[in-house]
């Protein structure tokens, strides 16, 4: 049921030039995502979304020693991540450090233990009828040595604290703790992140949006979708207007 990586033709969504990758390997997320940030001129608004499967796996550059899961990094699987092939939040918070200075960067991560980051079903819950699984990939033995050795031949990221302070907006499922949910297919964040915006447009700020999901999954949710981002940008117009 997996295809060969494919981008569909530009839309125009919210006055945004919007693309989709579909089912991307590794390479071709990074570079994609890649090109998105290092083409940006100051000036520029940038959306990223990212809906699909997470996992955890081992630190390997020792620069996660705190937060909900001490000792982990939190993943994204690419269509070849059995291979070891995942990108890593390490990874994501390189490339958002190749964005200039003045472009406007607002990410939305629809996966699991998307709280600090900024699919396929051989590990899926066993259950092929069931209509709202967890977006979650289990960081098999198996997974984890393929990951080290991915890694071994491919390098990581750099020393601990690397990270510049762009002032990026981050939109997550759920905390890095918990496991995003689906629903017939579609990330039950999504499903009420869009639904906002499709009523609303941009004339948002973004602790409204963020307000407004949590308010749609009620009050006892099993995943709690976080916001976090520089104060000046939390309530001002969600897109810049």
């Amino acid at each position: 049921q997996l295809r060969v990586p494919d981008v569909r033709k530009s839309q125009r969504i919210l006055g945004f030039e919007a693309k989709t990758l579909y089912d991307p390997k590794r390479n071709e997320l990074f570079g994609a995502i890649e090109q998105l940030f290092t083409t940006a001129r100051a000036g520029d608004e940038l959306v990223l979304q990212y809906a699909g499967h997470g996992t955890q796996v081992d630190d390997l550059d020792g620069d996660e020693a705190d937060g909900d899961t001490p000792g982990k990094d939190e993943a994204l699987c690419p269509l070849d991540f059995a291979d070891g092939a995942l990108l890593i939040d390490d990874d994501l918070g390189a490339l958002i450090d190749q964005l200039v200075p003045g472009a406007r960067l607002t990410l939305f991560m629809d996966c699991c233990h998307s709280g600090s980051n900024t699919r396929v079903g051989g590990q899926r819950p066993p259950d092929p009828a069931a209509t709202s699984p967890p977006r979650f990939v289990r960081a098999t033995p198996d997974l984890l040595q393929k990951h080290r050795e991915w890694r071994g031949r491919h390098g990581t990221r750099g020393a601990a604290g690397a990270r510049s302070a762009h002032p990026e907006l981050l939109f997550t499922a759920c905390r890095s703790d918990q496991v995003a949910w689906e629903s017939d297919g579609h990330g039950e964040f999504t499903l009420r992140a869009t639904g906002l915006l499709g009523r609303n447009g941009a004339r948002v700020s973004a602790r409204v949006l963020h307000q407004g999901v949590m308010s749609a999954f009620g009050p006892n949710p099993r995943q709690q979708p976080l916001l976090d981002g520089p104060a000046d940008r939390l309530d001002a117009m969600l897109f810049g207007g």
